[in-house]
Protein backbone atom coordinates (compact mmCIF):
# COMPACT_ATOMS: atom_id res chain seq x y z
CA UNK A 1 0.00 0.00 0.00
CA UNK A 2 1.37 3.20 -0.92
CA UNK A 3 0.09 6.50 0.44
CA UNK A 4 1.51 10.34 0.36
CA UNK A 5 3.41 11.71 3.11
CA UNK A 6 1.20 12.91 6.19
CA UNK A 7 2.86 14.80 9.24
CA UNK A 8 2.41 13.63 12.90
CA UNK A 9 -0.91 13.72 14.01
CA UNK A 10 -1.56 15.57 17.73
CA UNK A 11 -0.83 12.74 20.07
CA UNK A 12 -4.68 13.04 21.19
CA UNK A 13 -5.91 11.64 17.96
CA UNK A 14 -7.03 8.06 18.04
CA UNK A 15 -5.27 6.95 14.98
CA UNK A 16 -2.00 8.32 13.99
CA UNK A 17 0.85 7.25 11.28
CA UNK A 18 4.12 7.02 12.78
CA UNK A 19 6.50 8.33 10.15
CA UNK A 20 10.34 7.85 9.51
CA UNK A 21 12.03 10.13 12.07
CA UNK A 22 14.98 11.57 10.65
CA UNK A 23 16.92 14.47 12.48
CA UNK A 24 14.49 14.94 15.01
CA UNK A 25 11.64 15.18 12.12
CA UNK A 26 9.08 13.35 10.51
CA UNK A 27 10.36 12.33 7.31
CA UNK A 28 8.66 10.49 4.61
CA UNK A 29 10.56 6.86 3.24
CA UNK A 30 11.31 6.88 -0.09
CA UNK A 31 9.12 4.61 -1.64
CA UNK A 32 5.92 5.68 0.57
CA UNK A 33 5.00 1.82 1.90
CA UNK A 34 3.75 1.75 5.18
CA UNK A 35 2.83 -1.53 7.29
CA UNK A 36 0.07 -1.99 9.92
CA UNK A 37 0.17 -2.01 13.58
CA UNK A 38 -2.06 -4.51 15.02
CA UNK A 39 -3.83 -4.53 19.20
CA UNK A 40 -2.60 -8.28 19.82
CA UNK A 41 -5.92 -8.37 22.03
CA UNK A 42 -8.85 -6.90 19.68
CA UNK A 43 -6.63 -7.90 16.40
CA UNK A 44 -7.35 -4.36 15.16
CA UNK A 45 -5.75 -2.12 13.39
CA UNK A 46 -4.47 0.46 15.66
CA UNK A 47 -2.30 2.32 13.32
CA UNK A 48 0.11 2.94 10.34
CA UNK A 49 3.83 3.39 10.29
CA UNK A 50 5.88 4.11 7.53
CA UNK A 51 8.52 0.99 6.20
CA UNK A 52 12.37 1.92 6.00
CA UNK A 53 14.00 0.98 2.99
CA UNK A 54 17.38 0.27 2.72
CA UNK A 55 17.96 3.69 1.43
CA UNK A 56 16.84 5.20 4.52
CA UNK A 57 18.30 2.96 6.78
CA UNK A 58 21.68 3.58 5.58
CA UNK A 59 21.07 7.64 5.30
CA UNK A 60 20.02 7.24 8.93
CA UNK A 61 23.28 5.28 9.77
CA UNK A 62 25.35 7.72 8.09
CA UNK A 63 24.06 11.10 9.31
CA UNK A 64 24.07 9.77 13.08
CA UNK A 65 28.09 8.50 12.38
CA UNK A 66 28.51 12.52 10.43
CA UNK A 67 26.68 13.53 14.34
CA UNK A 68 28.90 11.71 16.68
CA UNK A 69 31.86 14.09 16.95
CA UNK A 70 29.56 16.48 18.33
CA UNK A 71 27.63 14.25 20.27
CA UNK A 72 31.26 13.51 22.25
CA UNK A 73 32.37 17.00 22.19
CA UNK A 74 29.73 18.01 25.02
CA UNK A 75 29.98 17.98 28.12
CA UNK A 76 28.76 15.63 30.60
CA UNK A 77 26.95 18.11 32.36
CA UNK A 78 25.38 19.33 28.51
CA UNK A 79 24.47 15.87 27.68
CA UNK A 80 22.43 15.84 31.00
CA UNK A 81 20.34 18.52 30.29
CA UNK A 82 19.38 17.46 27.40
CA UNK A 83 18.42 13.80 28.55
CA UNK A 84 16.72 15.55 31.90
CA UNK A 85 14.61 18.01 29.40
CA UNK A 86 12.73 15.61 28.00
CA UNK A 87 12.10 12.88 30.58
CA UNK A 88 10.26 15.81 32.84
CA UNK A 89 7.42 15.67 29.81
CA UNK A 90 7.75 12.40 29.96
CA UNK A 91 7.28 11.70 33.58
CA UNK A 92 4.53 14.57 33.85
CA UNK A 93 2.59 12.72 30.59
CA UNK A 94 2.47 9.10 32.25
CA UNK A 95 2.39 9.86 36.29
CA UNK A 96 -1.54 9.46 35.42
CA UNK A 97 -1.40 6.54 34.49
CA UNK A 98 1.20 4.97 37.04
CA UNK A 99 0.21 2.83 39.78
CA UNK A 100 2.51 3.31 42.40
CA UNK A 101 3.29 1.09 45.60
CA UNK A 102 2.72 2.67 48.76
CA UNK A 103 4.44 0.68 51.01
CA UNK A 104 8.15 -0.05 51.50
CA UNK A 105 9.01 -3.09 49.39
CA UNK A 106 12.21 -4.11 50.88
CA UNK A 107 15.84 -3.95 49.98
CA UNK A 108 17.96 -4.38 47.42
CA UNK A 109 21.71 -6.73 47.41
CA UNK A 110 24.09 -6.44 44.33
CA UNK A 111 26.76 -9.09 44.31
CA UNK A 112 29.55 -9.99 41.56
CA UNK A 113 29.74 -13.78 40.96
CA UNK A 114 32.14 -15.59 38.87
CA UNK A 115 30.95 -16.97 35.61
CA UNK A 116 32.29 -20.22 36.83
CA UNK A 117 34.73 -22.48 34.31
CA UNK A 118 36.33 -20.59 31.37
CA UNK A 119 38.46 -21.20 28.21
CA UNK A 120 40.93 -19.09 27.68
CA UNK A 121 43.95 -18.96 24.73
CA UNK A 122 47.52 -17.26 25.02
CA UNK A 123 49.48 -16.29 21.64
CA UNK A 124 52.82 -17.05 20.72
CA UNK A 125 54.10 -13.70 21.43
CA UNK A 126 55.07 -12.11 24.86
CA UNK A 127 54.16 -15.82 25.92
CA UNK A 128 55.10 -15.38 29.95
CA UNK A 129 53.08 -12.29 30.50
CA UNK A 130 49.81 -13.12 28.19
CA UNK A 131 49.42 -16.46 29.76
CA UNK A 132 49.53 -15.17 33.33
CA UNK A 133 46.94 -12.27 32.94
CA UNK A 134 44.99 -14.74 30.95
CA UNK A 135 45.32 -17.03 34.35
CA UNK A 136 45.48 -14.49 36.54
CA UNK A 137 42.53 -12.29 36.43
CA UNK A 138 39.42 -15.06 35.66
CA UNK A 139 41.34 -16.79 39.19
CA UNK A 140 40.82 -13.90 41.08
CA UNK A 141 37.44 -13.03 40.34
CA UNK A 142 36.86 -17.20 41.28
CA UNK A 143 37.03 -18.28 37.52
CA UNK A 144 38.21 -21.51 37.19
CA UNK A 145 40.23 -21.96 34.05
CA UNK A 146 40.80 -24.63 30.82
CA UNK A 147 44.03 -23.07 29.25
CA UNK A 148 45.06 -23.57 25.62
CA UNK A 149 48.58 -22.62 24.79
CA UNK A 150 50.34 -21.40 21.76
CA UNK A 151 51.57 -24.36 19.55
CA UNK A 152 54.46 -22.28 18.86
CA UNK A 153 55.89 -22.05 22.15
CA UNK A 154 54.25 -24.39 24.78
CA UNK A 155 56.18 -25.04 27.23
CA UNK A 156 55.39 -21.16 28.35
CA UNK A 157 51.92 -22.23 29.63
CA UNK A 158 53.38 -24.68 31.93
CA UNK A 159 55.48 -23.23 33.30
CA UNK A 160 53.03 -20.27 34.65
CA UNK A 161 50.61 -23.14 35.81
CA UNK A 162 53.18 -24.88 37.52
CA UNK A 163 54.04 -21.73 39.81
CA UNK A 164 50.58 -21.61 40.81
CA UNK A 165 49.95 -25.13 41.65
CA UNK A 166 53.44 -25.14 43.40
CA UNK A 167 52.33 -21.82 45.46
CA UNK A 168 48.98 -24.11 46.46
CA UNK A 169 46.47 -23.30 44.07
CA UNK A 170 43.55 -25.56 44.27
CA UNK A 171 43.76 -29.18 43.04
CA UNK A 172 41.75 -28.87 39.50
CA UNK A 173 40.89 -25.33 38.82
CA UNK A 174 43.53 -24.83 36.24
CA UNK A 175 44.16 -27.45 33.70
CA UNK A 176 46.10 -26.52 30.50
CA UNK A 177 46.29 -28.35 27.08
CA UNK A 178 48.06 -28.29 24.14
CA UNK A 179 46.33 -28.53 20.71
CA UNK A 180 47.96 -28.87 17.22
CA UNK A 181 47.04 -26.01 14.89
CA UNK A 182 45.69 -28.97 12.51
CA UNK A 183 43.39 -29.37 15.82
CA UNK A 184 42.85 -26.45 16.88
CA UNK A 185 40.26 -24.89 14.78
CA UNK A 186 37.91 -27.96 15.81
CA UNK A 187 38.69 -28.43 18.78
CA UNK A 188 38.09 -24.86 19.73
CA UNK A 189 34.80 -24.48 18.21
CA UNK A 190 34.02 -28.10 20.17
CA UNK A 191 35.29 -26.18 23.34
CA UNK A 192 33.23 -22.88 23.07
CA UNK A 193 30.32 -25.01 22.97
CA UNK A 194 30.81 -27.50 25.88
CA UNK A 195 28.10 -26.69 28.48
CA UNK A 196 30.65 -26.62 31.59
CA UNK A 197 32.51 -23.47 29.21
CA UNK A 198 30.41 -20.36 30.34
CA UNK A 199 33.13 -17.89 29.19
CA UNK A 200 35.83 -17.39 26.85
CA UNK A 201 38.83 -15.21 27.27
CA UNK A 202 40.64 -14.44 23.68
CA UNK A 203 43.62 -12.99 22.74
CA UNK A 204 44.99 -13.47 19.13
CA UNK A 205 44.09 -11.72 15.68
CA UNK A 206 41.40 -9.76 14.64
CA UNK A 207 40.49 -12.74 12.29
CA UNK A 208 40.13 -15.42 14.66
CA UNK A 209 38.43 -13.39 17.21
CA UNK A 210 35.53 -12.56 15.28
CA UNK A 211 35.40 -16.12 14.42
CA UNK A 212 35.74 -17.36 18.48
CA UNK A 213 32.67 -14.12 19.08
CA UNK A 214 30.52 -15.69 16.73
CA UNK A 215 30.93 -19.54 17.91
CA UNK A 216 30.27 -17.71 21.28
CA UNK A 217 27.33 -16.19 20.26
CA UNK A 218 25.67 -18.91 19.26
CA UNK A 219 25.19 -20.24 22.24
CA UNK A 220 24.77 -16.33 24.53
CA UNK A 221 28.20 -16.91 26.54
CA UNK A 222 30.31 -13.57 26.91
CA UNK A 223 33.93 -12.86 25.50
CA UNK A 224 37.06 -10.95 26.95
CA UNK A 225 38.66 -9.92 23.47
CA UNK A 226 42.11 -8.48 22.58
CA UNK A 227 42.77 -8.37 19.10
CA UNK A 228 45.30 -7.49 17.32
CA UNK A 229 45.33 -4.11 15.85
CA UNK A 230 47.65 -1.81 13.26
CA UNK A 231 48.35 1.36 15.41
CA UNK A 232 49.55 4.51 14.77
CA UNK A 233 53.21 4.83 15.78
CA UNK A 234 52.73 1.79 18.26
CA UNK A 235 51.41 -1.65 18.01
CA UNK A 236 52.17 -4.33 20.71
CA UNK A 237 55.21 -2.17 21.73
CA UNK A 238 56.77 -1.74 18.30
CA UNK A 239 56.63 1.00 16.10
CA UNK A 240 55.17 -0.09 12.79
CA UNK A 241 53.02 2.62 11.24
CA UNK A 242 54.29 6.43 11.43
CA UNK A 243 51.86 9.71 10.15
CA UNK A 244 53.69 12.59 10.08
CA UNK A 245 53.44 16.30 8.74
CA UNK A 246 55.82 17.20 5.83
CA UNK A 247 57.26 20.04 7.46
CA UNK A 248 58.77 17.47 10.04
CA UNK A 249 58.94 14.09 7.28
CA UNK A 250 62.91 15.14 5.83
CA UNK A 251 63.93 15.14 9.86
CA UNK A 252 62.00 12.23 10.79
CA UNK A 253 63.33 9.99 7.99
CA UNK A 254 66.71 10.65 8.61
CA UNK A 255 66.79 10.32 12.62
CA UNK A 256 65.29 6.99 11.82
CA UNK A 257 68.12 5.80 9.15
CA UNK A 258 70.50 7.15 11.56
CA UNK A 259 69.31 5.57 15.08
CA UNK A 260 68.86 2.45 13.64
CA UNK A 261 72.27 2.54 11.30
CA UNK A 262 74.14 3.13 14.68
CA UNK A 263 72.65 -0.57 16.04
CA UNK A 264 73.19 -2.41 13.17
CA UNK A 265 77.53 -2.07 13.32
CA UNK A 266 76.94 -3.72 17.12
CA UNK A 267 75.16 -6.57 15.75
CA UNK A 268 77.37 -6.98 13.00
CA UNK A 269 80.04 -7.19 15.40
CA UNK A 270 78.66 -9.85 17.00
CA UNK A 271 78.65 -12.21 13.77
CA UNK A 272 75.20 -11.27 12.03
CA UNK A 273 74.85 -10.47 8.64
CA UNK A 274 72.59 -6.77 8.76
CA UNK A 275 71.55 -5.46 5.35
CA UNK A 276 69.04 -2.80 5.68
CA UNK A 277 66.22 -2.88 3.69
CA UNK A 278 66.46 -5.69 1.72
CA UNK A 279 63.43 -7.38 1.25
CA UNK A 280 65.03 -10.47 2.77
CA UNK A 281 65.05 -12.48 6.23
CA UNK A 282 67.31 -15.45 7.53
CA UNK A 283 65.09 -18.11 8.82
CA UNK A 284 61.95 -16.53 11.08
CA UNK A 285 63.98 -13.01 11.40
CA UNK A 286 63.72 -10.16 9.26
CA UNK A 287 66.17 -7.34 8.81
CA UNK A 288 65.11 -3.54 9.99
CA UNK A 289 63.13 -1.99 7.20
CA UNK A 290 61.91 1.94 6.88
CA UNK A 291 58.85 2.24 4.06
CA UNK A 292 58.31 5.45 2.98
CA UNK A 293 54.63 6.35 1.44
CA UNK A 294 52.63 3.84 2.83
CA UNK A 295 49.01 3.85 1.51
CA UNK A 296 46.25 2.93 2.94
CA UNK A 297 45.01 -0.67 1.73
CA UNK A 298 48.44 -1.92 1.53
CA UNK A 299 48.94 -4.95 3.92
CA UNK A 300 51.94 -3.06 5.18
CA UNK A 301 49.42 -0.23 6.26
CA UNK A 302 46.58 -3.23 7.38
CA UNK A 303 48.47 -5.90 8.54
CA UNK A 304 50.40 -6.41 12.25
CA UNK A 305 53.56 -7.64 11.45
CA UNK A 306 55.51 -8.61 14.45
CA UNK A 307 58.72 -7.48 12.67
CA UNK A 308 60.91 -4.30 13.05
CA UNK A 309 59.49 -2.43 10.06
CA UNK A 310 58.49 1.00 10.25
CA UNK A 311 56.26 2.84 7.93
CA UNK A 312 56.08 6.24 6.85
CA UNK A 313 52.94 8.32 5.87
CA UNK A 314 53.27 11.88 4.97
CA UNK A 315 50.29 14.22 5.17
CA UNK A 316 49.77 18.19 4.90
CA UNK A 317 47.67 18.86 8.05
CA UNK A 318 46.54 17.60 11.53
CA UNK A 319 43.30 16.50 9.82
CA UNK A 320 44.54 14.45 7.35
CA UNK A 321 46.91 12.57 10.40
CA UNK A 322 43.77 12.06 12.35
CA UNK A 323 41.93 11.12 9.04
CA UNK A 324 44.57 8.58 8.87
CA UNK A 325 44.59 7.65 12.18
CA UNK A 326 41.57 6.41 12.16
CA UNK A 327 40.86 4.81 8.71
CA UNK A 328 40.45 1.49 10.03
CA UNK A 329 39.00 0.41 13.75
CA UNK A 330 42.03 -1.33 14.18
CA UNK A 331 43.80 0.76 17.25
CA UNK A 332 44.15 -0.77 20.60
CA UNK A 333 47.21 2.10 21.18
CA UNK A 334 47.87 5.09 19.43
CA UNK A 335 50.82 7.70 20.62
CA UNK A 336 50.96 11.44 19.35
CA UNK A 337 54.45 13.23 19.51
CA UNK A 338 53.53 17.77 19.51
CA UNK A 339 55.29 20.35 20.93
CA UNK A 340 51.98 21.61 22.33
CA UNK A 341 50.45 19.36 25.69
CA UNK A 342 46.94 21.05 25.29
CA UNK A 343 46.96 20.43 21.76
CA UNK A 344 48.19 17.16 22.53
CA UNK A 345 45.35 16.68 24.51
CA UNK A 346 43.14 18.05 22.15
CA UNK A 347 43.97 15.64 19.03
CA UNK A 348 43.99 12.24 21.97
CA UNK A 349 40.20 12.59 22.05
CA UNK A 350 39.89 12.51 18.22
CA UNK A 351 41.86 9.13 17.69
CA UNK A 352 40.19 6.16 18.05
CA UNK A 353 42.47 4.09 20.17
CA UNK A 354 41.87 2.24 23.49
CA UNK A 355 45.35 4.15 24.89
CA UNK A 356 46.75 7.39 23.82
CA UNK A 357 50.35 8.00 24.61
CA UNK A 358 51.49 11.48 24.18
CA UNK A 359 55.49 12.57 24.12
CA UNK A 360 56.19 9.02 25.23
CA UNK A 361 56.68 5.50 24.23
CA UNK A 362 53.72 3.39 24.83
CA UNK A 363 53.54 1.29 28.46
CA UNK A 364 53.79 -2.44 28.28
CA UNK A 365 51.50 -2.30 31.74
CA UNK A 366 49.09 0.35 31.40
CA UNK A 367 45.71 -1.09 30.32
CA UNK A 368 44.32 -0.50 26.83
CA UNK A 369 40.63 -1.56 26.31
CA UNK A 370 40.61 -1.02 22.66
CA UNK A 371 37.78 0.36 20.52
CA UNK A 372 35.07 -1.41 18.24
CA UNK A 373 35.76 -4.75 19.69
CA UNK A 374 39.45 -4.66 18.43
CA UNK A 375 41.92 -4.59 21.79
CA UNK A 376 39.07 -5.12 24.15
CA UNK A 377 40.31 -7.54 26.76
CA UNK A 378 42.31 -5.53 29.62
CA UNK A 379 43.21 -8.69 31.84
CA UNK A 380 44.58 -5.31 34.19
CA UNK A 381 42.82 -5.98 37.94
CA UNK A 382 39.76 -3.28 38.40
CA UNK A 383 39.17 -2.68 35.03
CA UNK A 384 38.01 -6.71 34.89
CA UNK A 385 35.77 -7.13 37.02
CA UNK A 386 32.90 -6.79 34.52
CA UNK A 387 34.64 -8.86 32.27
CA UNK A 388 34.95 -12.21 34.63
CA UNK A 389 31.94 -11.50 37.05
CA UNK A 390 28.12 -11.18 36.87
CA UNK A 391 25.86 -9.42 38.39
CA UNK A 392 23.05 -11.19 41.00
CA UNK A 393 20.57 -8.86 42.78
CA UNK A 394 19.26 -10.60 46.17
CA UNK A 395 15.91 -8.78 46.88
CA UNK A 396 15.24 -9.04 50.75
CA UNK A 397 11.48 -8.57 50.74
CA UNK A 398 9.60 -7.33 53.57
CA UNK A 399 6.10 -9.30 54.08
CA UNK A 400 3.99 -6.16 54.79
CA UNK A 401 0.17 -6.13 55.74
CA UNK A 402 0.26 -3.81 58.69
CA UNK A 403 1.81 -5.89 61.07
CA UNK A 404 5.92 -7.35 61.91
CA UNK A 405 6.56 -10.19 59.58
CA UNK A 406 9.26 -12.77 58.82
CA UNK A 407 11.75 -11.61 55.84
CA UNK A 408 11.01 -13.57 53.28
CA UNK A 409 14.07 -13.74 50.47
CA UNK A 410 13.88 -13.81 47.09
CA UNK A 411 17.55 -14.85 45.19
CA UNK A 412 17.62 -14.06 41.74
Amino acid sequence: MRVSFLPRIARSSLFLLLTYGFNGSPTPTSDGKVFDVINPTTQQVVTHATSATWEDVELAITEVEKAQPALEGLSPLARRHILMTPSQLLVSDCVRHQRGELHPEGTVLVEKRAHGTGFATTPFNAPIILAGRAIAMPLIYGNSVVLKSSGLNPRSSEIIVEALYEASLPEGVLNFVHISRENSPKFITDIIKHPFIRHINFTGNDRVGRIIAQEAGKYLKPCVLELSGKNPTVVCISNERVIVQKGAADALREALVRIVKKILPDAKSRGAEVILGDLTRQGAFLKPHIVLGVEPESRLWEEESFGPVFGIKIVDTEEEAIQFANFRDYSSMATLFTKDIVKDLKLSRRIRAGLVTLNGSTSAWEPSLGVHGLGGGTRYGDFDVDNFTQQRFIVIAIAWDGKDLPIIIKDF
